[in-house]
């Protein structure tokens, strides 16, 4: 969710009426996507990162994945 909204400011910067007047222009809107393609990375990747690690940490394996059905 954090990457959406960063995503959302974003694009609502790149594509503000004052840096694209209008979207007929496609040269400017097309290098604003890319911009906006390169700079989403950086966060993008470090949340995805983070996400990943947090799910193999807490993912359970072996005789714990079925820890529930021990107390049943």
């Amino acid at each position: 969710m954090t990457v959406a909204f960063n995503d959302v400011v974003l694009i609502s910067n790149l594509l503000a009426p004052e840096v694209v007047p209008s979207f007929h222009d496609t040269r400017l809107v097309m290098e604003q996507m890319k911009t906006f393609h390169w700079r989403r990375k950086s966060l993008s990747s470090v949340i995805n990162i983070l996400a990943q690690a947090l799910y193999s940490l807490f993912a359970a394996n072996g005789i714990y994945s079925n820890f529930p059905a021990l107390f049943s």
